[in-house]
């Protein structure tokens, strides 16, 4: 139970990151592929954990929202783009994963 309040409390505040950047970033194509880019960078830089990579990263990212919204081009210029982000946060990490502070 304790994890599940986690990922969603976590879930939330992604989903309000989102929202803040959504009003800073007017294009919804570049908000989707910067969205994504970060969080699959940043999946690929922490240690998993309930709250930050289930629920925050879980909250902040959407690859259903892109899904709909945008046609075949954009869907393969967004998995190539997050693919790229998460090698280079597996290339830029030590071994050991960092723990969001």
């Amino acid at each position: 139970m304790k994890d599940t309040l986690l990922a969603g409390s976590g879930a939330a505040v992604g989903a309000l990151a989102r929202y803040a950047l959504g009003v800073l970033i007017p294009s919804p194509l570049t908000l989707l592929v910067a969205i994504n880019a970060v969080g699959c960078f940043l999946i690929a830089r922490w240690k998993p954990s309930p709250f930050w990579t289930i629920g925050v990263l879980g909250g902040f990212t959407s690859y259903s929202a892109f899904q709909a919204q945008f046609s075949l081009p954009y869907f393969a210029a967004m998995l190539g783009t997050c693919l790229l982000a998460y090698l280079f946060g597996e290339l830029t990490t030590s071994r050991k994963r960092l723990t969001p502070s």
